[in-house]
């Protein structure tokens, strides 16, 4: 059970990123794009997407939840999925860093 929780970890992760990339680009209104990416992909991944009748296929591109390794139903894990996400949210989480040391420092 274990194992299966902390798989997740990196797909939240990218969440945070994209929180911080908003705060760093547009602090007024981060918490809303926080919000707004957050009932994205809770809604559009498991969901509005079944219910609109989207193909599961289209919903693993844009959500990062069902990239994940299903540890906990006997798929073997992968790493590269947690890896590209880790990337995902360093690249996202350093840009919103940089931009808000240029606007402390403007």
């Amino acid at each position: 059970m274990l194992g299966g929780t902390l798989v997740q970890i990196p797909a939240v992760w990218v969440l945070a990123g994209v929180g911080v990339l908003a705060f760093g680009l547009l602090p007024r209104a981060a918490a809303g794009i926080s919000w707004a990416a957050f009932l994205f992909v809770n809604l559009f991944g498991e969901v509005l997407g079944p219910i609109m009748g989207i193909d599961y296929w289209i919903a693993k591109y844009v959500v990062p939840f069902p990239n994940l390794p299903m540890v906990l139903s006997g798929e073997e894990f992968g790493a590269g999925p947690l890896l590209v996400m880790t990337v995902i949210t360093i690249a996202c989480s350093g840009a919103g860093l940089t931009a808000l040391k240029r606007r402390a420092l403007a």
